[in-house]
């Protein structure tokens, strides 16, 4: 090979070894400048980014993170309400739970779920606002809500439970066996009872709790109510609304110290107490009793959506609970055959941030 051959490789070996550090150096720059748009243009309300060490933004886990996780939504449970017919309507009125038929929630928002559950006081039980304030919540706040019987009798989740025959009968189709019963499982054999009666009382009531009280992680149905539901003519003589809130401490107490895993408690009750209780500009709905009535998945996600734009949750004005008007108490008593005896609760210290019922019109 000539001397002038060898030079011109050595020119060509300069200019790949050039062209690979400019390329190197745009690649650099590109990152450095990615990591530096980001600080300097922050994402909108309500958004949050992660840089990684080589510069790449993932939004889709920041988003996973930010929301509550959960095994089931409660579609089914509107689905089931939706087809009952009138007999079967007839019977959970007088169980004690005729206000769940204004039940029309599918999903609740997970970004603004999340943020309550985070920001809940468990020695209080209340709910921390960005306002300041505290949002307490108590098994009457539980009967406004949801409408659920706050009999004098009390339910406790027992280690061992009795009447497990119960559980046994209504599994004996279930292809997987006890431990393997899914809600849709439980509301084909609901259907299967026309006339309203036991066998529908028992499943109803299974549907209950686990969509509103305690959903089991992996989304299958373990009712852990067998021994109280036995009891079929005196549902609404139990306290149901202090067994949620009792549901609401224990499941709280364990998903917090791992906040990305499910949540099993009753989130649809504390969403919606929110929702009612903390209001943003002006009303969403009437308010009325039970106050989940008129909600809807796609209400709730505006609402949300209101919120992220105001940069936080949590901002709005908190009112007082709502307080049943005399039509309504009557209405209660002809369903349920009488009046649940009120239990004095305590607003908090809310003060003046707390706005009366006559202000709300």
């Amino acid at each position: 090979m000539t001397k002038e051959n060898i030079g011109t490789e050595s020119n060509k070996d300069n200019d790949n070894r050039t062209l690979a550090i400019i390329i190197d150096d745009i690649q650099s720059e590109k990152k450095r400048k990615a990591v530096h748009d980001d600080v300097d243009n922050p994402p909108k309300k309500g958004k949050q980014i992660v840089v990684h060490k080589e510069g790449v933004v993932d939004q889709k886990k920041v988003k996973e993170k930010r929301t509550l996780a959960g095994r089931r939504s409660p579609f089914y449970f509107v689905e089931i309400l939706q087809s009952l017919n009138d007999k079967q309507r007839s019977t959970v009125k007088e169980i004690g739970f005729g206000a769940l038929l204004h039940y029309n929630i599918k999903c609740i928002p997970r970004a603004l779920a999340r943020y309550l559950l985070e920001n809940c006081e468990p020695i209080s039980c209340s709910i921390a606002l960005n306002t300041g304030y505290l949002l307490f919540l108590d098994e009457e706040d539980v009967h406004i809500t949801l409408g659920f019987p706050m009999g004098p009798l009390s339910i406790e989740r027992k280690k061992f439970q009795k009447n497990l025959n119960i559980k046994s009968e209504i599994a004996k189709d279930c292809a997987g066996g006890e431990n393997a019963m899914v809600p849709s499982y439980i509301v084909e054999q609901l259907q299967k009872d026309k006339e309203g009666g036991q066998w529908f009382k028992w499943n109803f009531m299974i549907l209950v709790e686990v969509t509103l009280i305690n959903t089991p992680p992996d989304g299958n149905v373990r009712p852990k109510i067998l021994g109280y539901i036995s009891d079929v003519e005196n549902f609404e003589r139990y306290n149901w609304c202090r067994y949620a809130i009792s549901e609401l401490l224990k499941t709280h107490k364990s998903w917090i110290k791992k906040p990305d895993k499910v949540f099993g408690g009753p989130s649809v009750f504390v969403v919606t107490c929110y929702m009612d209780r903390v209001v943003h500009g002006k009303k969403m709905i009437n308010r009325c009793c039970p106050t989940v009535k008129g909600w809807t998945a796609e209400l709730m996600k505006e609402r949300e959506k209101l919120e992220l734009k105001m940069e936080a949750f949590g901002l709005g004005h908190l009112y007082e609970r709502y307080k049943k008007l005399p039509h309504e108490e009557v209405e209660e008593e002809v369903a349920c055959g009488s009046q649940s005896e009120s239990i004095p609760t305590d607003c908090g210290e809310a003060g003046s941030s707390i706005r009366n019922e006559e202000e709300l019109s």
